[in-house]
This record gives structure tokens, sequence and C-alpha cells, in this order.
């Protein structure tokens, strides 16, 4: 059993790596998660870009990161980290914006 196979338990061996580490999709639907305590539509818009599947693919190149010399086990996939590129930048956006009002 590999680290992917004990963190995901309900995942299938026969999905690649990348669809079992993370299932954005899965994620997005509220109907998979608990009713949370902050309801505010702030807290929901926020949880929606953080798990949004599409958040990061347009920085990433910007970025310019090589991911060839990360470890196996820290090793995303070009398309996660572009997600994550560009969520940090609309966070980053949104507290400028917080911040001057």
């Amino acid at each position: 059993m590999n680290i992917t196979d004990e963190a995901l338990p309900d995942t299938h061996k026969n999905e690649s790596y990348d669809v079992r580490l993370i299932k954005f999709m899965h994620l997005q639907s509220e109907q998979t998660h608990s009713t949370s305590k902050l309801q505010s539509s702030a807290f929901k818009n926020c949880h929606k870009a953080l798990i949004n599947h599409q958040a990061i693919r347009m920085n990433i190149d910007k970025a310019q990161l090589d991911i060839q010399w990360m470890p196996a086990v820290l090793q995303f996939n070009r398309e996660t980290l572009e997600k994550t590129c560009d969520l940090l930048i609309q966070i980053e956006t949104y507290f400028t914006k917080k911040n001057e009002n």
C-alpha cells in the first residue's frame, strides 16, 4: 500500500495517481460536505475558490516552476500547480482589496 492509498482508502487502484490524489469535482460538490458553521457567502465563496479545479492553470507558466526535482510523494501534476498559482493570486488580490477598504 502506498501513501496515496493510505490517504484515500476509498479510491480505486485503476485510477491515475493524480485522480486518486485530489478529486476536485468531488470536493466541489456541496452534497459531499457536512454543513459548515460558517455559512456566510464570503466563506462559501472562499471555500469554492480554494477547491476550484481551474484555479491555478493560467499562472503556472508565469511562475516557471520545475516540478521534476520534487520527490515523488510531493510531485504534483502541472494542472494542480497551475491551479495553486492562480488561487494564490486570487487570495492576494482579495486581501489587497479588503485592506484598501
